[in-house]
């Protein structure tokens, strides 16, 4: 899910990302981690999307030098 949010960066930095299967893969990721956690699943939520967004951010960087 995390992946699939990301996807349309991740894709136009050259990084192959299959097509999501959900419609709505941010509510997906956070209903999955709310099962495992309702008390900490929205910080969970914003941690790893925290890395996804670093992550993308340095393949931007190293894309564009």
């Amino acid at each position: 899910m995390l992946v699939a949010m990301a996807a349309p960066r991740l894709r136009a930095c050259g990084i192959e990302v299959p097509e999501a299967e959900v419609a709505r893969p941010s509510h997906e990721l956070y209903d999955l981690l709310a099962k495992d956690d309702p008390a900490g699943a929205h910080s969970r939520y914003n941690a790893l999307q925290a890395r996804m967004v670093s992550y993308v951010r340095a393949a931007e960087r190293a894309r564009a030098s």
